[in-house]
């Protein structure tokens, strides 16, 4: 026979330290129901605790995720800044190997980085050749046909480009070649900059132009003398601020600063010798 479950359940408690005790009588029905209340109180923390475990896990991921994409977006922001200056750092590095003659300059034209956005309209000179020479015509301030239409040099590569913080092009050729006026002109200044461009040339154009040749060589022209297109001025070279054999070469309309590229969409042949 199996032993049969008692309906009631007692319960004594007593310590040696004192002589009080606990005693109670519980039905098992009731004693079943206590124990299973305390069971699912149990169960119930236990759920509570590991959905509130689970739930910080899933907000420090979360928080994480956000550093990483804020990490990210900051990264993402510096990439072209870190792209320009890799590219300057590679240009620098060229020039240096130039200087050091592990790189030679460039003999070769090389055009393919300059961007035409345009190709100017070539307005029809006076049928006089010698517009600027002749006594008895209009006066050069007030001739505005003139603008800068040729290269400066030969040989060349571009080794930078006009921008916002570098107002001209720089043309990298062997020291000594020649430099030309890329249209009829007056000098209006010849100088040595110990700062920056070293031995320069400034060109006016008619009324609105003006060319700006640094770090030549040295100058065959003076302050007044009056030029035509393709005429030398002077000759490449690497003074003032500058790493590697150059020109750096400007275009001003009106006195601003303005694309070369823009301009300059004629080339030319020369098979003189470089000083």
């Amino acid at each position: 026979m199996s032993p049969k479950l008692p309906k009631k359940i007692s319960i004594h408690i007593s310590t040696s330290y004192s002589s009080s005790s606990f005693a109670r009588t519980y039905s098992l029905g009731a004693v079943v129901g206590i124990l299973s209340a305390i069971g699912l109180f149990v169960a119930g923390v236990v759920v509570m605790l590991g959905f509130s475990l689970k739930t910080y896990i899933d907000w420090a991921e979360v928080e994480a995720l956000r550093t990483k994409a804020a990490r990210l977006d900051t990264a993402l922001a510096r990439l072209p800044e870190l792209q320009e200056e890799l590219a300057q750092g590679e240009k620098g590095l060229d020039r240096v190997r130039i200087m050091l003659g592990l790189k030679k300059a460039p003999d070769t034209l090389d055009i393919t980085d300059v961007v035409l956005k345009y190709e100017p309209v070539i307005p029809e000179l006076p049928d006089s050749t010698d517009t600027l020479e002749s006594e008895d015509s209009t006066k050069e301030d007030d001739i505005d046909l003139f603008y800068p239409q040729v290269y400066p040099t030969v040989g060349f590569k571009i080794t930078q480009k006009y921008s916002a913080s570098h107002p001209g092009i720089d043309f990298a050729t062997s020291e000594g070649k020649p430099c030309f006026a890329t249209s009829d002109g007056v000098i209006i200044e010849v100088g040595y900059d110990s700062t920056l461009y070293g031995n320069y040339i400034k060109i006016r154009h008619g009324k609105y132009y003006e060319t700006f040749y640094a770090h030549l060589k040295n100058v065959v022209v003076k302050k007044g003398d009056k030029v035509k297109m393709n005429q030398i001025v002077g000759f490449v070279g690497n003074t003032g601020m500058s790493s590697a054999p150059h020109l750096h070469f400007e275009v001003r309309h009106k006195g601003k600063a303005i694309d070369p590229s823009q301009m300059l969409v004629l080339g030319r042949e020369y098979k003189g010798r470089s000083q």
